[in-house]
């Protein structure tokens, strides 16, 4: 039998029918992607208006849905955005304060570190982050707006202000404070990396500065080893006064614009709150009295801390949970 030959015109035909059936397949796809609603996260919980609870768990990011963070470690938030330090994952996570996923930006390695290791993290006054890679002993400093770009090492400079083993940080100001275990000091810098001076403390020194909060004149140090929460007066860099309480394993440090100081205690598996002297606790959660506690809203080791004024919600990485946990507070007295 004769073989028979597709003429040119006949496969022409064939080729824009099948790209006209293509692209309107596509554009039905588009359509109807379009017109499907975007999924929704469940907003965060209020508390009761008829609450006689002082705190209420209003939440978990992700929420219990959702895959668990990768080791979740320091947090901070401008207000618009959470960032949160995702150690095992050697990135920073972004979330709006309700909960929705924005972007995860990579902490690039060090040189001749297999990976970065970030375990805290404090935002600058340009809108960058300064984050503590411990893998790299080093801070580096990254621009959420530009996620690829590599980040910029914040050294410190050389002698004293040399940053050689990093454990904790915070910004306020155009300062920048870091905990370096490496001499049990804190050290004050400008955003630009030069450096100014360190924090002095009254014998013993901190072996593990585990969280870092500014308020005001005050800097908030978890001396974590000695269970106790230190107050270092910016004017003088001095210690100024100590949490007259001895606290299991104190880590996050955050304070309410009525001088509230609420901290995350690992080991204690709560976050204590004290008066504006720090003489009294005057409040502990959660706990049985929590509003909406069940067992998602306990704790299991809290880290980090963001008190958000607006919403009067303090959120919380627990490590364990591989969650940022999200509670209600009522600051009245």
């Amino acid at each position: 039998m004769a073989s028979r030959s597709v003429s040119g015109r006949t496969l022409t035909v064939v080729l824009v029918a099948v790209f006209v059936l293509g692209s309107a397949l596509i554009a039905f796809l588009l359509l109807r992607s379009a017109d499907a609603p975007s999924p929704q996260r469940a907003p965060l919980a209020a508390l009761s208006p008829d609450s006689t609870a002082t705190a209420g768990f209003a939440g978990m990011i992700p929420s219990a849905e959702e895959a668990a963070l990768p080791r979740p470690l320091g947090l901070d938030g401008d207000g618009e955005r959470l960032y949160v330090a995702l150690a095992e994952l050697s990135a920073v996570g972004v979330f709006s304060y309700e909960g929705v996923s924005e972007d995860t930006v990579s902490v690039s390695a060090a040189e001749g570190a297999a990976a970065s290791t970030p375990v805290d993290l404090a935002i600058f006054s340009d809108g960058t982050l300064g984050v503590v890679d411990t893998a790299g002993s080093r801070v580096l400093v990254v621009d959420p707006g530009d996620p690829k770009a590599r980040g910029v090492e914040f050294t410190g400079g050389s002698g004293k202000g040399r940053i050689l083993s990093p454990t904790a940080i915070d910004a306020s100001g155009g300062r920048v404070y870091v905990a370096d275990s490496s001499d049990g000091s804190v050290r004050e810098y400008e955003e630009s990396g030069t450096f100014l001076r360190s924090m002095s403390f009254e014998s013993p020194s901190p072996t593990f500065v585990g969280g870092l909060c500014v308020a005001g004149e005050t800097l908030w140090v978890s001396d974590s080893n000695a269970d106790r929460v230190i107050a270092v007066d910016l004017a003088t860099g001095a210690q100024s006064g100590v949490l007259q309480r001895r606290l299991g394993l104190p880590r996050g440090v955050a304070v309410t614009q009525g001088g509230k100081i609420m901290v995350a205690e690992t080991f204690g598996r709560r976050i204590s709150v004290f008066d504006p002297s720090g003489a009294s606790i005057i409040d502990v959660f959660p706990d049985a009295s929590t509003e909406g506690v069940a067992n998602d809203g306990l704790l299991e080791a809290p880290e980090s801390l963001v008190w958000d004024e607006e919403s009067s919600r303090l959120y919380v990485t627990d490590v364990n949970a591989g969650r940022i946990k999200v509670y209600n507070y009522l600051l009245e007295d």
